[in-house]
């Protein structure tokens, strides 16, 4: 059995609730009793360094980590420090040069929700590091973080709000958690599996997958609720409503769920995403975990959504949580919901719906299916219920909203791949892209955004069943802006597949037209290579005096007033000693193609494609002098003459 060190340092996984907020409390002997089964498989000594939030973790810290692991390396063999998120990849990357070559383990691993809740990714994490620890094939300094194991100075935060925290920067994983395995590379390049027994795996025979999609597949019902609410949401503190909701997953594993609230209907939804289902997880029913898609008018990633029905205290029971962030508009969602028709005569009377005693109920009892809106179908002597129909009274503007079925897919593909700024974009902007009115479907006060919605249509002349559905949200008086949109009775994909060129191509077009009237005004920012402020280039150009905007901490131009828009194209700059340093990662990039080489700045730049870690790029790289090189990297935006991004590389210049 191997033997481990574990040594605490603070950070979520250790925290408590207290009157100031989430504090660092518990020693690495409380958090390890929350994992007995590691016992099961490893020796584990504990020692506690510090409890801080990893904020305030400093060089004296690093230091000190490195001189216990030291200390204690020819006892043990192997050491796990449990870490804040919000600076763990540079005590990763600190710990990799003062510990250099380390034939053993040295884990580092922490959590985005604290230990002693009942939803949490800090028993998954911790377990995972123990076995990565307890691995004759590891060594060095890793962290392992939902499943993944990253070099230590290869890793970078680039979520707050997912369990999906960390990704690996321009590096492969070392090794991948899942299923009960270790997969991992040997010296030579081939795939070494190693099994372990998963924490609370489930000892009963594997269930079908028919049973499995049969379990999760039909229509939910139940509540969800707000907390931590701030800016805009400060005042629904605590406020929880009914919702609805439909899972439909395939063969395949891959499918979508769909979820509306009292303010929103099956064809109006508050939630689309698309979702893969493991049988992996506490339960029998394994573990749905998110994509992409759109909860309100954020976007849902990779991992954001983790739902693991074997974590529930009832039978049939899906919990769903995750953090809203727009701006400074905050506030965290727990989502429960129960197959339709299921009875909660399990859960205490404030654990259930709203309106399940006059809603729900009666119509269960009667047989009935799940109508598309809540309150909809309601017996008479159900009670006072809301009702979702058209109010029949606005004086929203309105057409008819018919197109042709090639403008409602292409205009389906501008919304979700071409315009990086739609939920800027009003309904006018949808009028003057589609060349007419919507068709009003309906307008309402919506009690959780506090603020009015209108909804509309832009169909199909040829077939009325295919449409892009449309949410608008009154941002300020008068003013609706996009905050929700899907497609009906079409597939996405296949539109984006066939048109997705065709509409770059129109987009380019209008952007030229529009850049010629753009008022621009001038910018200049120095980059830097990481860890060398001597190895410097200063960048001047011109850029919109408005619309555009500087990420410092990505080193980008940002084609959206908010440096952190999501789906936002952006110009990137890197900084290295040599031009050779781009091409160190060039064999894991793909659809790789040399392009035509641009003269920027009077410096001959080669271009170049390929998509690497999930974005499509362009990039064109140069020597500037015997010790500067510089990379100018496109990503979701073309380059063609005329257009904006072409008028800002046409101004550059380096100094």
């Amino acid at each position: 059995m191997k033997k481990i060190l574990m040594l605490g340092t603070g950070g979520t996984i250790a925290s408590e609730i207290t009157e100031s907020g989430l504090s660092p409390q518990l020693t690495t002997e409380q958090i390890l009793h929350y994992c007995p089964d590691i016992s099961g498989f490893c020796s584990v000594d504990c020692l506690q360094l510090c409890n801080l939030d990893s904020t305030n973790i400093a060089p004296e810290h690093w230091q000190r980590m490195a001189d216990s692991i030291r200390k204690e390396y020819n006892h043990y063999d192997g050491f796990v420090l449990t870490h804040g998120t919000d600076t763990m990849a540079y005590t990763a990357a600190a710990l990799s040069y003062l510990i250099q070559y380390s034939k053993k383990p040295i884990v580092l691993t922490g959590s985005q929700k604290p230990i002693n809740l009942e939803i949490t990714d800090s028993k998954t994490n911790l377990v995972d590091a123990f076995h990565y620890a307890a691995n004759e094939d590891a060594h060095g300094v890793s962290i392992v973080f939902n499943g993944r194991v990253i070099l230590g100075t290869r890793a970078r935060k680039t979520h707050s709000k997912s369990f999906q925290a960390f990704s690996s920067i321009n590096y492969p994983y070392l090794a991948v958690l899942q299923d009960g395995c270790i997969m991992l590379d040997d010296l030579w390049g081939n795939e070494v599996y190693t099994l372990y027994e998963k924490e609370d795996a489930d000892s009963s025979p594997e269930k079908t997958g028919d049973t499995l999609l049969d379990w999760w597949n039909g229509d939910w019902y139940g509540w969800w609720k707000m907390t931590g609410c701030s800016g805009y949401y400060e005042d629904m503190e605590g406020d929880w409503w009914d919702i609805c909701g439909n899972i439909d997953i395939g063969a395949d594993k891959t499918g979508v769920v769909r979820l509306w609230d009292e303010d929103y209907s099956r064809d109006s939804l508050m939630a689309k995403v698309n979702v893969t289902l493991s049988t992996a997880g506490t339960g029998e029913h394994g573990t749905m975990t998110s994509e992409d898609g759109q909860f309100t008018d954020i976007a849902i990633e990779h991992a954001d959504w983790i739902v693991d029905p074997g974590l529930a205290d009832c039978d049939d029971l899906i919990c769903i949580d995750g953090y809203y962030e727009n701006g400074d508009d905050e506030f965290y969602y727990e989502i429960y919901l129960r197959p339709w028709g299921t009875y909660w005569d399990d859960a205490d009377e404030d654990s259930r719906p709203k309106s399940y005693d006059d809603w729900y109920l009666p119509l269960i009892k009667a047989g009935k299916s799940m109508p598309d809106a809540i309150g909809a179908d309601a017996p008479a002597s159900s009670g006072d219920t809301k009702s979702t129909a058209p109010s029949g009274n606005s004086n929203a503007p309105s057409g008819t909203g018919l197109v042709s079925e090639e403008a409602v897919q292409k205009g389906y593909v501008w919304m979700n791949e071409v315009n990086n700024n739609i939920f800027d974009s009003t309904y006018e902007d949808l009028v003057n892209y589609f060349g007419v009115e919507g068709e009003f479907v309906k307008e309402e006060y919506s009690d959780h955004m506090k603020r009015n919605q209108r909804y509309y249509k832009w169909v199909s002349k040829d077939d009325s069943s295919h449409y892009v559905y449309v949410n608008f949200a009154e941002e300020e008086p008068g003013v609706y802006k996009v905050s929700a949109f899907n497609t009906s009775g079409f597939s996405g994909k296949e539109a984006i597949e066939k048109y997705l060129d065709t509409v770059k191509a129109e987009a380019a077009e209008a952007d030229k037209a529009a850049t010629a009237n753009t008022k621009m005004k001038d910018f200049s920012v120095t980059v830097t290579q990481f860890a060398h402020d001597d190895v410097a280039v200063k960048i001047t150009t011109k850029i919109p005096e408005s619309g555009w905007s500087y990420d410092e901490g990505k080193k980008c131009l940002v084609e959206n007033k908010d440096p952190t828009a999501f789906g936002a194209g952006a110009i990137r700059f890197e900084v290295r000693a040599n031009v050779a340093d781009f091409d160190y990662y060039k064999d894991n990039f793909e659809n790789y193609q040399d392009i035509d080489d641009r003269v920027i700045g009077g410096i001959t730049f080669h271009g170049r494609t390929y998509k690497y870690i999930g974005y499509n790029w362009i990039q064109y790289v140069a020597q500037i002098d015997d010790g500067r090189a510089l990379s100018i990297g496109l990503t979701d935006m073309d380059c063609v003459p005329g257009t904006m991004p072409d008028i800002i590389l046409s101004n550059m210049r380096f100094k």
